[in-house]
């Protein structure tokens, strides 16, 4: 692949902005939580009715699948979306100083996200059975992504100090 199809700069920027919120959101999304602030408590629920947001679908049995039923359950949906679009903006824009080197250190820092996730769907298909395996599956939707931005940014503070450090 002698060409890397990246987004502008400027992506980057609001992908800095999208993903920190919508991974507090996605993990709040996960562990079903509410948020206490100032003694005002808001839950997801309350979230889900201000925005007016509902399901087109939602089965919640294998045996209702086809059914088309109204409920309230959108809110996940959007904060996915967010994720992933933050963190694509995130991973996959040029950085102020694109070069060819750090054009190998994305691609290195994405076979290694690949092979980790490898690694950790085997351990998972090892441990977990049942409902936790479908939690667990549902919590390794983004964990390619999220590893790609860990190695990914890692590697290039790494370079960047050492550089750095030599002037």
């Amino acid at each position: 692949m002698d060409k890397l199809f990246l987004l502008p700069h400027w992506c980057r920027k609001i992908g800095m902005v999208v993903f920190p919120i919508s991974l507090v959101l996605e993990i709040a999304c996960l562990l079903e939580i509410g948020f206490n602030l100032f003694q005002f408590e808001i839950s997801l629920n309350d979230i889900r009715e201000w925005l007016g947001l509902s399901a087109f679908v939602c089965g919640d049995s294998l045996e209702n699948m086809g059914h088309f039923t109204p409920c309230n359950d959108l809110l996940p949906t959007v904060v996915d979306i967010l994720f992933i679009v933050g963190s694509c903006l995130l991973g996959f824009s040029k950085l102020s100083d694109e070069d060819e080197y750090f054009s190998k250190i994305r691609m290195q820092a994405l076979v290694l996200a690949v092979y980790m996730y490898a690694a950790v769907l085997i351990i998972g298909e090892i441990l977990c059975w049942g409902t936790a395996f479908l939690y667990f599956m549902r919590c390794c939707i983004f964990a390619p992504v999220l590893f790609f931005l860990i190695f990914f940014y890692a590697r290039v503070a790494a370079v960047r100090k050492g550089a750095k450090d030599e002037k």
